[in-house]
């Protein structure tokens, strides 16, 4: 019932088999299903199906909260702990939310899936770094992002190695991929590499608030393909990798160029460490601090 419910909302192209494939959905959910009470919960918090005025944060939390209470499913628990953090439709309460999402991710840490795939896409993205990094060409911004995007492309073979998506989501992934379907004009699939959703109307996704390159359907998704592949090719944080030279970087060489003092030398010391080459665990303290927001 869940897999038929999700194929006719996401890969029907009118408005009745979408209705029809939320009914199963939901009947799915009655059923005890814990898959189905996230999908309808993210459905609900982008308005899929409808227009932007139809979505119900508050119907989506109550949603997440039964799938977290009734049947510890991580991703619900995920996207709930980011609700309360965020005060998205439900009261703001954040300490009970960083204290969810601190389950999930110790959650994840035990699924020996996903922390193989984590620890086998952190090993191949610093391969490649590497490598790219002794060809020393790296001297432009459209080469940075190529070389990110090849970083990132490495972790996500490496991670795919280990995760294996499920029934419904694979569909969906081969329905819009493999089978050559078209997207409807404007709309984009979410970018975690196992999801498989897309859009039901332009701009439904929301995009990574850093780079805005990428889209997902949930914050779940988000997180997870931020520790599979997203944190090596996210724009902004380029200057984390050494390819990229930070406003703050070039005011302190030009600064220690002109004769300043100790001081400012020593600043650029200091600027130097946060950008030196990113090896398997040791992200430095910018990397840890966002892998923490996105946990």
């Amino acid at each position: 019932m869940f897999f038929v419910g999700s194929v006719k909302f996401y890969c029907a192209g009118d408005a009745e088999q979408r209705k029809t494939g939320a009914a199963l959905l939901a009947k799915a959910a009655v059923a005890g299903s814990p898959e189905a009470h996230h999908s309808l919960a993210i459905m609900h918090f982008n308005g899929s199906g409808g227009k932007r005025k139809d979505k119900d944060p508050e119907a989506g939390a109550e949603l997440c909260a039964r799938g977290n209470i009734l049947f510890g499913f991580i991703p619900a628990k995920r996207e709930l702990g980011h609700c309360l953090q965020d005060g998205f439709g439900v009261e703001q309460d954040a300490p009970l939310g960083r204290r969810l999402l601190a389950e999930a991710a110790k959650q994840d840490a035990q699924t020996p899936a996903v922390d193989a795939a984590v620890t086998a896409a952190t090993a191949a993205a610093a391969a490649v770094e590497e490598r790219l990094r002794k060809r020393n060409d790296i001297n432009t911004l459209h080469a940075a992002v190529a070389a990110a995007a090849e970083v990132s492309a490495a972790a996500k073979t490496a991670a795919e190695a280990h995760l294996t998506a499920t029934p419904e989501n694979r569909f969906l992934l081969d329905w819009y991929g493999r089978a050559g379907n078209p997207l409807a004009p404007g709309t984009h699939a979410c970018s975690h590499p196992l999801c498989g959703r897309v859009e039901t109307r332009r701009h439904e996704f929301r995009r990574c608030s850093c780079c805005g390159r990428v889209r997902y359907c949930s914050r779940s998704c988000q997180s997870m393909d931020w520790r599979l592949q997203h944190k090596f090719a996210c724009l902004p944080l380029l200057e984390l990798y050494g390819w990229v030279e930070s406003d703050a970087e070039s005011t302190e060489t030009a600064a220690v160029a002109g004769g300043a003092g100790g001081n400012d030398a020593g600043a650029s010391s200091s600027a130097a460490s946060d950008v030196a080459p990113i090896l398997p665990g040791t992200y430095g303290a910018a990397f840890a601090a966002v892998d923490a927001m996105m946990d």
